[in-house]
């Protein structure tokens, strides 16, 4: 049987905080603006000069995936 420790870094927490953060900033938005609003996150965002980098790989503020844009109207 494996001893019990406390967790270090809680997945799920972090998870979920995240999005209540994108819920809280993006409710109310437009489907415009929400894509607006996801190319200037990604293009801000901590890996964008590390992603326009990769070969092949066009400027993360160009795409949005259509998978963002469900549920969007």
């Amino acid at each position: 049987m494996r001893a019990t420790t406390e967790k270090q870094f809680d997945c799920i927490a972090i998870k979920r905080r995240a999005q209540e953060r994108i819920f809280e900033e993006t409710a109310g938005m437009t489907h415009s603006e929400y894509v607006a609003w996801l190319r200037s996150t990604i293009a801000s965002g901590p890996l964008a000069d590390w992603w326009s980098t990769l070969p092949g790989r066009s400027p993360a503020s160009e795409r949005v995936s259509p998978a963002m844009n469900r549920g969007m109207g």
